[in-house]
């Protein structure tokens, strides 16, 4: 590659990164995707509900915090969870090798219904996040309320 597109590219990387997670850390391989699927599920019985897609937000490195910290959305089978719609909720492991630890994550999370995660941003030893979730008067397909919540990791 020659030293003109490389600054280029380089260039273009500072300018774009902030706009978006997706091209600020490495993609979270489909292994740790696959076991934080499988962990989000637990034990389960031929009737549960089941964690069937993981939503990748964050995957990297965060100063103070042992290995990668993974962030994303779970979402439930909604046919085999007699609902109507997919349920959703954030979850936060970190992960050193083999070893997977859930990140406690705020309780009032779990009163929300939440969209889609907008952007992760990694603080000395723990991480913000902004969330997109459904309010009261919006309707089923677009949620338009928008809040951050800010995490600790303890390990």
């Amino acid at each position: 590659m020659s030293k003109n597109l490389s600054t280029l590219l380089m260039t273009a990387s500072l300018i774009f990164a902030p706009l978006s997670t997706a091209y600020a850390q490495p993609m979270m391989p489909q292994s740790v995707q696959n076991e934080i699927i499988k962990l989000a599920n637990g034990p389960t019985s031929s009737n549960s509900c089941v964690i069937t897609s993981l939503f990748p937000a964050f995957y990297g490195q965060i100063p103070g915090v042992t290995g990668k910290v993974a962030v994303g959305l779970i979402d439930n089978d909604s046919e085999n969870c007699g609902s109507a719609f997919v349920a959703t909720k954030v979850v936060a492991y970190s992960v050193d090798g083999s070893a997977y630890h859930q990140i406690a994550l705020p309780a009032q999370l779990d009163t929300l219904q939440i969209q889609k995660i907008l952007s992760v941003t990694p603080r000395d030893a723990g991480f913000a996040f902004t969330v997109l979730y459904r309010g009261p008067s919006d309707p089923m397909c677009c949620a338009k309320q928008q809040t951050v919540f800010s995490v600790k990791v303890t390990e």
